[in-house]
């Protein structure tokens, strides 16, 4: 150790070997407890590996600032069973920073039964006004951490957003403050990021409500993420300083198995932005994304931006915590936003995607999404719901095709606890998209409330197919904008081309029996028939009109041959230039050429009504 404890400056404790160092049941310290400042540790090893309760820490219980601690320039760097790296801030004074570089990060508590932590931790401790130090992981390769035991991640069935104790995360990554002082910032720098089975890395801020200190920003950047197993990813505050945001980048992003990204605020502090930016996000298993809101504190917007593809499926093994991504309030505090960007949303088997207030809040948040396409299949839902104030509003932006299958909701619903609350909004852009569902599935688009009146929904949309506005929920797959006690809301549905299944004239089923005109007068000149079309006298067509039975059929086939009736030419009558006697004693006039008159009357031909 090198500690101080007045005045003076502590020593600097330096460790540089080029093979391993392996710390077991071991103590590494540089502190003060005075004004001076305590010394820094800096380790450099091929491989470091402490284990079975060791520590290596730099604090500060006085007014002096706390040293630094560096493990650099290592292979791997392995934590394991109650060991731990750590600065700690205990007075005024601010604690130092905590730095690892290495390829491999491993974090594992193997321990059946532990009291303590494993990891790595910058603190700022119970009744300290000093600030926590920033703490950096640059992993080139993989950081793994892996706890063997339920902790601040345990899913509460009641509140299925909330990070039970965010302060005391048995196994992984933490930089807290539990004074007046501000925690410090948290970022992770690596190829791989894998959590398992109850580890975490957070940042947080307060034990109790007088604790004043702001929670650090969180921030990870990796090509690869996985959690699974009640493992997570958090920020939070339990007293009246704000929680920091909580920044993910990365390629893929996989939660299972329960596991959970949150920022949170239990107290009166404000909770901290989540941004996600991904290709891919997959939610499975009872995982969740988002924030909750506990107390009095305010939520804040959850923003996940997956330019390929936004995934959620499931429930918890039990049914109890469905897979999803949700801004929740429980208590006074307003709830956050929600704001999702992808390419195509799939919400199936369960999962939800929820704005909601069951706490005093005014009203729930709001809901955004914009893709390209949307499915909800197997009672996927998306919600915006309270229980006593208004709902919030759910927007679906730049769709080109909307999916509802299987019993799925979208919903803005106020009033579950059949109390007040008007109705949300739900705005359906799909201008160069289609909307479609199955009728007799039971998947709906609500606006409704209790002793509220129902919300408003517009739709926008080149055709929409299975649903249909009705004024009350049926077991069919409705669009409704209702209230049990209230006003009824509003329903519009803006269909921007033909409907080819609406609005056609009917055709007779078989073609009529022609009949024949009546013929013309027999004679020398006919007179000819008339045929005049007056059009739409001056009025153009329209493209959105029915078609009309009456109107004219062009037959593009080869032309035949009419059928004509010819009318012969009348015989001349000649001049009689002689007579002669029959047998009979008949005279009878005769020319050289004898005459007779023949007329065939002209009829036109019978022509199809």
């Amino acid at each position: 150790s090198a500690s101080t404890f007045g005045s003076g400056e502590g020593g600097n404790v330096n460790l540089e070997i080029s093979d391993s160092v392996e710390l077991r049941s071991s103590f590494l310290v540089s502190e003060t407890t005075g004004i001076g400042n305590a010394g820094n540790i800096d380790i450099k090893a091929n491989s470091v590996l402490l284990t079975d309760e060791t520590e290596v820490s730099a604090s500060t219980f006085g007014s002096g600032e706390g040293g630094n601690v560096k493990l650099i320039d290592s292979d791997s760097v392995v934590i394991r069973n109650d060991s731990f790296l750590r600065t700690v801030a205990g007075d005024s004074g601010d604690s130092g920073d905590l730095m690892v570089e290495t390829r491999r990060l491993i974090i594992q508590n193997q321990q059946p039964v532990s009291t303590g932590q494993t990891g790595i931790a910058t603190l700022s401790l119970l009744g300290s006004s000093g600030k926590g130090g920033d703490l950096t992981v640059n992993a080139t390769e993989s950081v793994e951490i892996i706890g063997n035991q339920p902790g601040s991640f345990t899913p509460d069935p009641n509140q299925p957003g909330r990070v039970l104790d965010i302060a005391t995360t048995p196994t992984g990554l933490t930089a807290a403050t539990l004074g007046s002082g501000n925690a410090g910032k948290l970022r992770i720098d690596t190829e791989e990021l894998i959590i398992r089975d109850g580890a975490g890395i957070t940042t947080s801020s307060g034990l109790s409500p007088g604790d004043t200190g702001d929670g650090g920003e969180l921030r990870v950047n990796a090509t690869t993420i996985e959690f699974q197993g009640q493992a997570g990813l958090a920020t939070g505050t339990l007293g009246s300083g704000d929680a920091g945001k909580l920044i993910v980048t990365a390629e893929e992003v996989t939660l299972r198995d329960g596991a959970l990204i949150s920022s949170d605020t239990v107290g009166s502090g404000s909770a901290g932005e989540l941004d996600i930016t991904t290709n891919k996000l997959a939610i499975l298993d009872g995982s969740r994304v988002g924030a909750a809101t506990v107390a009095s504190g305010e939520g804040r917007t959850v923003r996940i931006t997956a330019i390929d593809k936004l995934e959620l499926a499931g429930t918890s093994p039990d049914g109890q915590v469905p897979s999803g991504i949700f801004a929740n309030s429980t208590g006074r505090g307003p709830t956050g936003n929600l704001e999702l960007n992808t390419g195509e949303l799939i919400v199936r088997d369960g999962a939800r995607v929820t704005v909601s207030s069951t706490g005093s809040a005014e009203q729930a948040g709001d809901l955004t999404i914009n893709a390209a396409s949307i499915l909800l299949s197997n009672q996927g839902i998306l919600e915006a719901i309270t229980t006593s104030g208004n709902g919030g509003n759910i927007t679906l932006t730049r769709l080109g095709l909307l999916i509802l299958r299987h019993g799925s909701k979208i919903t803005t619903t106020a009033g579950t606890a059949q109390a007040g609350g008007d109705g949300g909004n739900i705005i359906i852009d799909a201008s160069n998209g289609f909307i479609i569902a199955v009728p007799n599935e039971n998947s709906d688009i609500t606006a409704n409330a209790f002793t509220g009146n129902g919300g408003n929904i517009n739709i926008t949309t080149q055709g929409i197919f299975g649903l249909e506005f009705r004024d009350e929920l049926t077991d069919f797959s409705d669009i409704t904008a209702s209230s049990e006690f209230g006003l009824n809301g509003t329903v519009e549905i803006n269909q921007l081309n033909i409907d080819p299944s609406q609005g056609l004239s009917n055709l007779p089923d078989e073609p009529g029996t022609p009949q024949p005109l009546q013929g013309c007068r027999g004679g020398g000149i006919q007179s000819g028939g008339q045929f005049i079309s007056i059009g739409r006298q001056g009025i153009p067509t329209n493209p959105y009109e029915s078609l009309d039975s009456s109107d004219v059929w062009e037959d593009l086939q080869p032309a035949q041959e009419l059928a004509e009736n010819p009318t012969e030419a009348p015989e001349q009558i000649v001049e009689a230039t002689g007579w002669i006697v029959t047998e009979e004693g008949e005279v009878i006039l005769v020319a050289k050429m004898p005459s007779a008159a023949s007329r065939v009357g002209c009829v036109r031909k019978a022509t199809h009504p």
